[in-house]
């Protein structure tokens, strides 16, 4: 394995819900000799700056992107994002949908990544949004300049200095928004809370008929009009209530994670009150991650 594949692991949101019990994570403080009576703050922000240096992963473009997007721009009260939403046959990394109801994708393609599924999964995520941007770093900038010039995608490179350059700007398509993938993106009372507005009242039919009858219903409502109330349902799953709580309790390498785990959702103060929490990591030297120590959630 991978010298660096320890910050995978770490780097997640099952892992770091789980990270005070972690027997694995004690054992790569002390193979890496990380001094004792540290807060877990402190421990993970050293990671954090580790991770910015040597290997800059999907949870780096991540959480870089959720800073400039929501956090530093205070906006987690009135827009929303999105992770991991299944859009047809992909997942989407990273979906913002801003104040007026317009989504936007963000394909990330780190420098570790290769760029072979990137068609696939820009017709799936065209078939929901109107906007795509894939996120990428100088590495693959050229090639993905070339492969996109003719397109309505846009391209933004975080550079080496963290800063989000928009190299090309992605133009609205609407030309293949399908009812049926934005209706399967919907839960059940966000399609019901549509079906009202428009036809005001639910269907009185079995059960067994129900979602198709629904989704028939929606199916006559224009495609624009549609997706744009799919866009407002989406907006309202993760906007914070409380934006001050958030941004004075969770720090900026964990923005991501503070922002989307389950474990601490609206109960940041408890997360801070854990990242303040000092370990005691046994001092060894000469010592090597190995990355053979099985771990669980």
């Amino acid at each position: 394995m991978k010298e660096t594949d320890y910050l995978n692991k770490i780097f997640t949101v099952p892992y770091l819900d789980s990270i005070q019990h972690s027997k694995h994570f004690q054992s790569i403080l002390s193979s890496k000799t990380i001094l004792s009576s540290k807060s877990y703050k402190s421990v993970i922000t050293d990671l954090y700056q580790e991770l910015q240096a040597t290997h800059r992963n999907e949870y780096f473009y991540k959480n870089e992107l959720l800073n400039s997007l929501l956090i530093q721009s205070r906006k987690i009260s009135s827009c929303s994002a999105l992770t991991e939403l299944p859009v047809a046959n992909s997942k989407t990394d990273m979906i913002f949908v801003d104040e007026n109801d317009v989504g936007i994708v963000y394909e990330i393609k780190t420098e570790l990544d290769t760029l072979n599924r990137l068609e696939n999964q820009i017709q799936d995520y065209y078939k929901a949004f109107p906007y795509i941007y894939v996120v990428t770093s100088s590495n693959h900038l050229h090639q993905l300049e070339q492969a996109l010039e003719e397109t309505s995608v846009g391209i933004i490179e975080l550079t080496d200095d963290r800063e989000f350059v928009h190299r090309k700007e992605a133009t609205c398509n609407t030309n293949n928004l399908s009812h049926d993938v934005l209706f399967r993106i919907l839960r059940k009372k966000e399609f019901e809370s549509i079906v009202m507005k428009y036809f005001k009242e639910l269907p009185d039919v079995s059960d067994f008929v129900y979602y198709r009858t629904c989704f028939g219903l929606l199916e006559n409502l224009d495609i624009v009009l549609f997706q744009k109330e799919v866009m407002a349902c989406l907006r309202k799953r993760n906007l914070v209530q409380n934006e001050d709580d958030f941004i004075k309790n969770v720090p900026y390498e964990l923005c991501f994670y503070g922002y989307f785990s389950k474990k601490h959702r609206n109960k940041w103060p408890a997360l801070r009150s854990f990242l303040d929490t000092k370990i005691d990591a046994p001092r060894r030297k000469n010592t090597v991650v190995t990355n053979q120590e099985d771990f669980s959630f």
